[in-house]
């Protein structure tokens, strides 16, 4: 449900003031001294005293670039490293802070280019070498990326970052099982890495290759990970009162125009206010419209994306929140290092991640009993699952979502996915292909945003052909820029396929309420079984496989019965209309019963456990 996280960024080491005036000196080495202890706000005042005096001087700028790029200030970075550059071109320092700052602002050919003067000035930098390396990733130049920071991690036996950017290009190009297999014994190493293992713990989610007891150690790394590092801060003072209306705040980056937005904003539209007053807390620097909708559907808005996570953890205490529900999971910019601080008394994981979070500071996880059956499912989670008597989901149609089309006889008959490319694993290209050859003169349609890069393209073309499929059966699109052009391009697809082990959640639903049907297979974790509880939500349950020989069974039937028209796609949406995945209503009630529940237990035992 969440987009891609983008590649690992190489960490930023402000450097020690070359001879100069002493008394600057001495500032610029202070707030070193305070960045390194993590303290860069005090880094920066100490830097600012420099240059208040010599705005202009190289030493300063780079270093107010390193700083303000830790305190998630992009644009104040740049304008920093620039001035660096500008003042010393000939230090390769310089240029790397200007690559830096353009990445975190996803400029990443700019960042490429100023990366590409570092490593001019020094070949054999590491730091030039994994920077360069990282930002080939972001322009999908993958075969470059992975030489590169393949040497940067060479030439600095035990440095972390361009491991860590390696395997993050691996689970981005669905290579998770190669992102394991560098990480786990990383992360092992080093134990109180906290961005390795919380990496560590994504890519096992995607990886077709381990067991769910696996995957779930993987996640068990980084809660211990976490708790090690991030200590609660004490008992809540909030009072113990099961009757009264209860604060009750949602934490997420993804209070945009993102997948997510379909799935919370009818809860929020739902929920009673005369027992629940609403907080959002938006931890992204990006707002868009559907940003302004979702701060009208709360109580209270708190826009938080520079709080570090101490800061963050101590606002929602400060702020008596009673049940704190996180929604991003291991997915980019989450806060799970905040929940470790357990600023809440009862805290909760649901919607956006298709896994366990592996803290313990987590009281509860909301999932259904087709996501996750007992009694198995309970032993790979380290939160109490509450299961809903229903799909864990209820679905929002988009408002401008287009009817479906008429039905183009002159085109082959199409399976399609439109998920993202890190769920396309070498088992899904491997089964995919069966069904193409068990269904000749069929084409495979895949939309997803990384195959805007032809590298993308090309690359997975070639895994299809290892397969014995002719890239003229395969039909590649990148990004459409329109949602409604998005949900359009189903009217160019007659089954979509699900992935696996990582199932789509959005994409099955847009697909459905176009009017394709979806096959997917039930897998043995509750991402794999998503798309089974969707599927059943909706009365669909006819196309839910046990078995790869299933799954390709039942791709084959749809094909045989041929293209669906339009009318049958008409009578699809109307199905989903009448179904439980549309009742918003339905779905709040149950999970309101659910928060009220565990924040009973809390007033009744001071834990929810």
């Amino acid at each position: 449900m969440n987009r891609p996280r983008p590649p690992a960024r190489p960490g930023a080491r402000p450097q020690p003031a070359r001879t100069l005036d002493p008394r600057a000196a001495a500032r610029l080495n202070e707030a070193i001294a305070f960045f390194q202890k993590g303290q860069p706000d005090k880094a920066l005042a100490s830097v600012q005293k420099v240059l208040d005096k010599s705005p202009g001087l190289a030493e300063a700028n780079q270093i107010a670039a390193v700083v303000q790029l830790a305190l998630n200030r992009p644009e104040r970075s740049l304008y920093h490293a620039e001035r660096a550059a500008g003042a010393d071109a000939a230090n390769p320092r310089n240029h790397m802070a200007v690559g830096m700052a353009l990445m975190a602002l996803n400029r990443d050919t700019e960042a490429a280019d100023a990366y590409a003067k570092a490593v001019e000035l020094a070949p054999n930098d590491p730091e030039a070498l994994a920077g360069l390396g990282s930002a080939r990733a972001g322009c999908g130049r993958y075969t470059e990326a992975e030489d590169l920071l393949t040497r940067a991690a060479a030439a600095r036996p035990g440095w972390i970052d361009p491991t860590l950017a390696l395997a993050t290009l691996f689970t981005n190009t669905a290579r998770a099982h190669d992102a394991v297999r560098l990480l786990r014994p990383l992360v092992e190493a080093n134990p109180r890495h906290l961005p390795a293992a919380d990496a560590l713990a994504l890519a096992s989610s995607y990886d077709d290759r381990i067991t769910p007891a696996e995957a779930f150690e993987c996640h068990r790394l980084y809660g211990r990970c976490a708790e090690s590092i991030v200590r609660p801060a004490g008992p809540h003072a909030n009072t113990r009162e099961p009757d009264r209306r209860v604060r009750l705040a949602y934490l997420s980056a993804e209070l945009r125009d993102h997948s997510n937005s379909f799935f919370l904003r009818p809860i929020l539209e739902n929920h009673d206010r005369e027992r629940f007053e609403v907080v959002l807390y938006h931890t992204s620097r990006h707002e868009d419209s559907v940003t302004a909708e979702l701060k009208k559907l709360a109580d209270r808005w708190v826009a938080c994306d520079q709080m570090t996570p101490p800061e963050l953890a101590a606002r929602i205490r400060q702020d008596r929140v009673d049940i704190l529900v996180e929604l991003t999971g291991h997915f980019g910019r989450n806060r799970l290092a905040t929940m470790a601080a357990r600023p809440a008394p009862v805290q909760v994981t649901y919607l956006g991640y298709g896994n366990t979070t592996g803290l313990t500071t987590i009281d509860a996880r909301i999932i259904d009993d087709t996501t996750d059956p007992a009694p198995d499912a309970d032993t790979l989670a380290t939160e109490r699952l509450v299961r809903l008597g229903r799909c864990f989901l209820a679905y929002r149609p988009d408002d401008d979502a287009p009817e479906p089309g008429e039905l183009d006889a002159s085109r082959p008959f199409t399976f399609g996915s439109f998920n993202d490319i890190k769920k396309i694993t070498p088992s899904v290209v491997r089964v995919w292909s069966d069904i193409l050859k068990a269904c000749p003169g069929s084409q495979m349609l895949i939309k997803t945003g990384e195959l805007s890069k032809e590298s993308m393209r090309t690359l997975l073309a070639e895994r299809f052909a290892a397969e014995g499929i002719d890239a003229e059966r395969l039909r590649l699109t990148g990004r459409i820029e329109s949602d409604r052009g998005h949900l359009a391009l189903y009217d160019d697809m007659d089954l979509a396929l699900d992935t696996f082990p990582y199932a789509g959640t959005t994409t099955t639903c847009q697909a459905l309420w176009q009017g394709v049907p979806v096959l997917t297979l039930r897998g043995d974790t509750h991402a794999g079984r998503v798309g089974a509880s969707l599927l059943t939500a909706a009365g669909e349950e006819a196309r839910i496989a046990h078995d790869h020989a299933g799954y390709t069974r039942l791709a084959s039937e749809a094909f045989a019965r041929g293209k669906p028209d339009r009318a049958a796609r008409n009578a699809l949406r109307e199905r989903i209309r009448a179904s439980s995945l549309l009742d918003h209503a339905s779905l709040t009630a149950q999970l309101e019963s659910a928060y009220h529940d565990l924040w009973s237990r809390w007033c009744a035992k001071g834990t929810a456990r």
